[in-house]
């Protein structure tokens, strides 16, 4: 017979070991979500020349390059609500506008692993908030 007491000893032993496995993930490194600031120093080095030290699309690298248009500000709420993270992670990973020659966003599929732009994108969540 299973009574009230011997529930709660249950609840809280499964309780425990749910938190303790939290924890232990964590303390390991495993990543739900990107990291705001491993996608900061990422988009420091990747990033910044086209979208800007402060990512509001002002980069020095764009004189050279005279895209038809300029970066989308990451700081521009508004504008960066229109995207998913998986648009985001489609058009990091595959490059921008095709209809640009060459495409003024380089694709970063074989310079960023999985990890790197759930990073980025993190980090470009966080300066639209």
């Amino acid at each position: 017979m299973v009574t009230v007491k011997s529930d709660r000893i249950v609840m809280r032993a499964v309780g425990y070991i749910f938190a303790e496995t939290i924890i232990v993930l964590a303390i390991a490194g495993y990543a739900w979500a990107g990291s705001p600031n491993a996608g900061a120093h990422i988009a420091m080095m990747k990033c910044a020349g086209c979208h800007g030290d402060d990512g509001k699309g002002r980069g020095l690298a764009l004189e050279d390059l005279n895209p038809r248009q300029r970066p989308i500000s990451w700081t521009d709420k508004s504008a960066m609500a229109k995207f998913s993270d998986q648009q985001l992670a489609q058009i990091i990973s595959k490059g921008g506008d095709p209809q640009d020659n060459p495409p003024a966003m380089p694709a970063f599929r074989d310079k960023l692993n999985p990890q790197d732009i759930d990073d980025v994108i993190a980090y470009i969540r966080s300066l639209a908030q």
